[in-house]
């Protein structure tokens, strides 16, 4: 799984708690294609019989539960189209106001 590459995780994981409630929780540390490749935090596992990927930002995995997210995606009944608007659609009535992109990869 991921871990979030932001100032307040940063914070949080170094353990410098003082100012933690005034951090911009979306100012990140680390993308690709910018910043610094010493602050790029990537880690790469070998990954066996999967059949399915879905990457998601923090919209979305902040404002939708894990357990929904699975709901919608072993839904039989709808097209991936589908379930990937209903994934963006329930964050954003959720309260999201963040990115809320989805990537679904089927192998």
């Amino acid at each position: 799984m991921t871990k979030d590459q932001t100032v307040y995780q940063w914070c949080h994981d170094t353990n410098n708690l003082d100012n933690l409630e005034n951090i911009n929780k979306n100012e990140i540390t680390s993308a690709f294609g910018c910043g610094s490749e010493k602050a790029l935090n990537l880690v790469i596992e070998e990954v066996v019989n999967m059949k399915e990927l879905l990457f998601t930002t923090d919209g979305i995995r902040e404002y939708v539960s894990l357990g929904h997210m699975e709901k919608i995606i072993n839904n039989k009944n709808m097209s991936y189209q589908e379930k990937l608007e209903k994934l963006t659609k329930k964050s954003i009535e959720n309260g999201s106001q963040d990115d809320v992109s989805i990537l679904f990869v089927s192998f």
